[in-house]
Parts: structure tokens; sequence; C-alpha cells
């Protein structure tokens, strides 16, 4: 560690009330758990889900619907987000982002353990089942241009 990087812990400690950036809240496993109804990391789309999932633990957008922003946002950023619905000034296809105002922002592997010590997600992952369509048999040919055409060559 250079010495620099004890300022620059200490500053970032400081700009999360005192904490470290790794730890829970109660807030923050509540988020977590509430966008864990619609993002379940498992089956074909974890990787997907995953990722989805720590983006909403990093930002709170102002199209989310299930959360009381009040829990989540700063004073500051729940009147910004209240005057701009009230102007109409909300993009789909240019999403408001706010800081929650829990410490942590958590990366893929914080938010894999947490889950972890909530479920088992391995024995989960196994008992998810495949999607119908990835069960689905289809009987294919090729078009009949590029079948093999078995031709009779002198030699």
């Amino acid at each position: 560690m250079t010495s620099s990087q004890p300022i620059i812990y200490e500053k970032i400690v400081q700009q999360n009330g005192g904490k470290n950036s790794g730890e829970w809240c109660l807030a923050s496993e509540r988020r977590l758990l509430q966008k864990l109804i619609h993002h379940k990391p498992v089956g074909i789309n974890r990787h997907f889900n995953l990722n989805l999932l720590v983006i909403y633990m990093n930002n709170i957008f102002d199209f989310e619907e299930d959360i009381n922003f009040d829990d989540y946002l700063s004073e500051k950023d729940v009147e910004q987000l209240k005057r701009r619905r009230m102007e109409g000034k909300q993009d789909e296809r240019r999403p408001l982002a706010f800081s929650p105002s829990y410490a942590i922002r958590p990366t893929t592997k914080q938010v894999e353990e947490k889950l972890n010590e909530y479920f088992d997600m391995e024995l989960i992952g196994e008992n998810e089942s495949p999607s119908e369509e990835l069960e689905k048999k289809a009987v294919f040919e090729l078009p009949h241009e590029y079948q093999f055409k078995e031709e009779m060559v002198p030699r």
C-alpha cells in the first residue's frame, strides 16, 4: 500500500458515513431481496440477471415502480425525483440514476456471496428446470439444394 492509499480510503469511508463500503446494511439487503423477485440469478439467464442485480444495487432509477424512494435516496434526491416526475421529464430511453443512501456498492462477487448466505444457490441452480424452448426437439433437414447427391463419378 502506498502512502496515499490510506488517505483515499479514509475519504471513501467518510463519504460513506463512516462505514466500510463492503458492509451490508438492512436497507441494502432489503433492496437485494426486492430485486431478486424479478431477477433470479439461476438458470440460463443466470449471469444476465446477476449483472442486473449489481446494476440495481449500485443505482436507483427514476423509472422503478416497486420501490419506496424515501427508503433508499437522500432527501435532496427524493425532491429532485418528485420535481422531475411532476414536470413530466421522465424519459424511459434516458433514465435518471441516483446513488443509493446505503454505503455498499456491491460487486458481482459480493452479491453472489450474500445470496449464498441466504440460499443454497448451487442446489437452486440444479433444481431450476430448463426453459421449455430448450426442451423442444426440432426435426432438421438441410434444404434440398444443399443435400449430398450421390452421383457416379467415372474414374
